[in-house]
């Protein structure tokens, strides 16, 4: 499966009866980015994250004034 630049691989056993399940697992961590890999996540995807993580972070300030305000 290629996905975004990365390419997993999963082999699922015929008599497993929660072959769908294992399958949707393989999806959902490569999606979230939990994939297994030896290599650094390329730089685009660092920076990506830091804006991802600098948003989160004025959205958690921005509910904490919020919540100070409803308080008062």
């Amino acid at each position: 499966m290629d996905l975004g630049g990365h390419t997993g691989e999963l082999t699922l056993k015929r008599s497993d009866r929660a072959n769908h399940l294992h399958l949707r697992d393989f999806i959902q961590d490569i999606a979230n980015g939990r994939i297994e890999s030896a290599q650094p996540a390329p730089p685009e995807q660092s920076g990506r994250l830091a804006k991802i993580d600098q948003a989160l972070a004025a959205s958690e300030a921005l509910l904490v004034h919020v919540r100070k305000l409803l308080a008062a």
